[in-house]
C-alpha cells in the first residue's frame, strides 16, 4: 500500500488520557529499525518492556501516517511485534488494537547522553529510516533541550547546514540535493539519499582532506575517482 503522510488524520485516532497515556482509537502500527535495539546503537529495547527512540511513524490501516519526533526514549505497549524487511533493512513492527495503550506515559526521562547516540546514528553514520523526510532532518533536535537537557540544537542553522550537507541526489550521491532540485517534489523520499557525515568518499571535496582525514585507503580512492575541481585555501597554504 502506498502511504500518505497526514498528521491530522493520525492525531484524530489518538487519545491522551489525564494520566499521560496515549490510546489507539483504531488499528495502527509503529515501525522502527531493528538496529535501534542493538547495544552499540542504544536507541531502544524490545522485550518485556519495549522502549524506542521517539522518531517513528504511526501508520493507520488506510495508509495514512504521521511521524513522532521527540528526543527521548518512549515506552510502547504493543500486543504483537513482528520483524519486516523494507529496502533490505529490518524493522520492528509494533501493532496496536482499538482501545489499547500505544505510549505508556508522556512523562519522559531526560537522558543527556542519548543525543550522542542520535547524532552518531543519524548524522555521522547517515542511517536514517525510510520515514525521515528532508524537512524532518532539520528538525531532528527540536526538543533536545526540553527532553534531553541538551544544547545540540542551540544554533538551528548548524543543524540545517548539516542536513543540507548529507542529503544527496539518489541519481548521483556526489551532488547536493539542494543544487539539483528544481521543484519541491525533487525533495521527496524516493529522490534523495542520505550519506554519512563521516564518509570521506562523499562528504569531503578537496584532495588534502580526503588524504588527511578518515581512512586513508578510502580517501585515496575518493581523490582518484572524484578529484576536486578547485584549489581550496588550505591546499594553497600547504603547497606554498
Amino acid at each position: 500500500m502506498k502511504l500518505k503522510r497526514d498528521p491530522q488524520a493520525v492525531l484524530s485516532t489518538l487519545i491522551q488520557t489525564p494520566t499521560g497515556q496515549v490510546i489507539a482509537k483504531e488499528n495502527c502500527k509503529i515501525q522502527v529499525p531493528v538496529r535501534f535495539s542493538e547495544s552499540n546503537v542504544g536507541l531502544g529495547q524490545v522485550g518485556i518492556q519495549t522502549f524506542t527512540y521517539g522518531l517513528f511513524p504511526i501508520i493507520l490501516e488506510n495508509g495514512n501516517y504521521s511521524v513522532c519526533n521527540v528526543n527521548a526514549l518512549i515506552e510502547l505497549d504493543p500486543y504483537k511485534t513482528l520483524v519486516v524487511t523494507l529496502d533490505e533493512i529490518d524493522y520492528h513492527e509494533f501493532y496496536f488494537e482499538p482501545g489499547s495503550v500505544i505510549i505508556k506515559s508522556t512523562d519522559l526521562i531526560q537522558r543527556e547522553t542519548l543525543m550522542f547516540n542520535v547524532m552518531d546514528e543519524f548524522i555521522f553514520k547517515g542511517k536514517l529510516p525510510w520515514y525521515v523526510e528532508y524537512d524532518d532532518l532539520g528538525h531532528l533536535f527540536d526538543t533536545a533541550k526540553y527532553h534531553a537537557n541538551s544544547n545540540v540544537a542551540q544554533n538551528p542553522e548548524v543543524i540545517e547546514f548539516i542536513a543540507a550537507l548529507i542529503t544527496r541526489s539518489k541519481q548521483d550521491r556526489t551532488k547536493y540535493i539542494r543544487n539539483v532540485a528544481k521543484t519541491y517534489s525533487d525533495y521527496e523520499l524516493n529522490k534523495i539519499d542520505y550519506i554519512p557525515l563521516s564518509n570521506v568518499f562523499y562528504a569531503v571535496h578537496n584532495t588534502v582532506n580526503k588524504l588527511a582525514g578518515s581512512y586513508f585507503n578510502d580517501g585515496v580512492i575518493s581523490a582518484l575517482v572524484t578529484p576536486s575541481e578547485n584549489v581550496e585555501q588550505i591546499e594553497k597554504i600547504l603547497r606554498s
